[in-house]
């Protein structure tokens, strides 16, 4: 392995430590009791890297391409990544441009993802057919717990939400069942990463 490699690597499991670190620490209030949370990265965002290179800015209002690129140290395009406290789920794009990774450059951090925080990396092409809206509620599954305050009979009992958090200046396009719901966690990252 080349030494830029190793680099990458270790800054990746610093970096995948300290955001569970502190998503852990401080779930409530400054990530908003998210459970999950959710970054994506358009297919435009190859467009807005080439800028980048050739001297111009990249939008500063795409807070979570900042965490792609705080993360993997690299633009990635037309992505996804799910992140809960036991594993990690991204869809990528199976191409590659001048500026953007495939699954395989993902599936790089696998290990390390494993070895110093815990968790599985599991990492898919977008050929696998699974929406952005399938992984979010088959994760957020395992998070439901029933409400059911004094007086109300069991099978009156409604379904406490799963908070899931976005990076981003906007929640990504897409209709939640009833029992989740969006919430903004990108000054929690922000804070994190020192970009505010």
């Amino acid at each position: 392995m080349r030494s830029e490699e190793k680099s990458q690597l270790k800054k990746f499991s610093n970096r995948l430590q300290s955001f569970y670190a502190n998503w852990s620490k401080h779930q409530s209030p400054e990530w908003m009791d998210a459970k999950l949370v959710v970054f994506c990265a358009p297919p435009s965002s190859r467009y807005r890297c080439a800028a980048s290179s050739s001297g111009y800015q990249c939008d500063p209002d795409q807070d979570s391409l900042n965490l792609f690129e705080w993360l993997f140290r690299e633009w990635l395009d037309d992505a996804y990544i799910v992140l809960s406290p036991t594993e990690i789920y991204a869809v990528c794009t199976d191409r590659n441009y001048d500026c953007s990774y495939n699954a395989k450059f993902l599936s790089s951090f696998a290990d390390e993802a494993k070895k110093r925080v815990g968790v599985d990396f599991v990492v898919k092409g977008k050929d696998s057919g699974r929406t952005l809206r399938e992984t979010l509620v088959a994760m957020a599954n395992g998070f439901r717990r029933p409400m059911r305050p004094p007086g109300v009979k069991e099978k009156e009992k409604e379904m406490e939400k799963v908070v899931v958090g976005f990076i981003g200046d906007k929640a990504p396009e897409i209709e939640l069942t009833k029992w989740m719901e969006w919430k903004d966690v990108t000054d929690a990252f922000c804070r994190l990463a020192g970009f505010k």
